[in-house]
């Protein structure tokens, strides 16, 4: 198995298990309890990118069979996935959102600035499109995003890196 990268201005915290051929940029939080498995296949954060706390990212193993195989699971640049989420082989490109509790399965794609709210699930091989918000279990399009919706998605990662860089300050000083 490989070993994960992680960039030295990441914040990990120290509950979360982040294992395999993982990439993890500047500026990415991972927060507590957290699990980022990627023993099949890659998973790649981009940077400024937060994972909140009870949050899973796994990939699709071969071994579940073909078609349509394995998929890593990618994560752009600029993403919130909040509190509690499964992310699982699935795409989520830059300031992209998804919300509390989401489940966002194998081959999803999330294009930027889509948003998927709390507790929806997101079933295999849905494309949401820019600016769509999609809601429920199983999700279906709602409407279109607001501008200020889409900056909550621009604060949201900013906030989030502030947090990051309070918690790396709180684990200092607890060592």
């Amino acid at each position: 198995m490989i070993d994960p990268t992680i960039h030295p201005l990441a914040f990990i915290a120290d509950s979360a298990d982040i294992i395999g051929n993982i990439t993890i940029s500047e500026y990415s939080s991972v927060f507590y309890n957290c699990v980022v498995r990627g023993d099949f296949q890659n998973i790649t954060i981009g940077t400024d990118t937060n994972i909140q706390d009870n949050t899973v990212l796994h990939v699709r193993s071969t071994l579940l069979g073909t078609p349509p195989g394995s998929n890593p699971c990618i994560v752009g640049n600029n993403v919130t996935i909040s509190h509690s989420s499964l992310i699982h082989a699935c795409t989520l490109h830059n300031y992209s959102f998804a919300g509390m509790k989401s489940c966002i399965m194998d081959f999803v794609v999330m294009e930027p600035y889509s948003m998927v709210g709390a507790g929806s699930l997101v079933v295999s091989n849905k494309v949401i499109k820019t600016s769509e918000l999609w809601v429920r279990r199983p999700t279906k399009f709602v409407r279109m995003l607001t501008e200020e919706e889409k900056k909550f998605i621009e604060r949201s990662e900013k906030s989030y890196t502030s947090f990051a860089n309070m918690n790396k300050k709180y684990a200092k000083k607890k060592q």
